[in-house]
């Protein structure tokens, strides 16, 4: 586990890099709450810790990469989280899932829940990353 502090005119970034693996879901999404809540926006941590899980628990179904990082960004009144994994061939994009489905509905809660969301990719296909912003006090 790799963990890493920048910061600048009141922008603080935290990186953390994990293995791609079903335990590392648990590390992040703590990670992420602890990193939300002390940085003064305790009341998305939650939200937070959710999608986070949503989409790093995505990147271990739907990625062979070895190490999934994540990046959270304090930035005054919001806070964004962007999950970097290995493949960058296809972008996911929301779904609803049927009622029965027992998975799925991971992007959609990512779209429904935060302020703004997106996925970027690197040059040459070589990586991808989803992202989402929370604000206090709602969208």
């Amino acid at each position: 586990m790799d963990v890493a502090v920048r910061g600048r005119s009141g922008v603080r970034s935290y990186r953390l890099t994990v293995p791609n693996a079903p335990d590392s879901v648990r590390v992040v999404r703590d990670h992420v709450a602890v990193v939300v809540a002390h940085g003064g926006l305790g009341e998305v941590a939650d939200t937070a810790r959710l999608l986070v899980s949503e989409l790093v628990t995505n990147t271990w179904r739907h990625t062979t990469g070895p190490l999934v990082t994540v990046i959270t960004t304090l930035r005054g009144d919001r806070v964004t989280v962007s999950v970097h994994d290995g493949s960058g061939a296809a972008l996911p994009t929301p779904r609803e899932a049927p009622p029965e489905a027992g998975s799925g509905r991971g992007l959609w809660l990512v779209h429904t829940m935060a302020s703004a969301w997106g996925v970027s990719r690197g040059s040459g296909q070589c990586w991808k990353s989803v992202w989402f912003e929370l604000r206090r006090g709602g969208r």
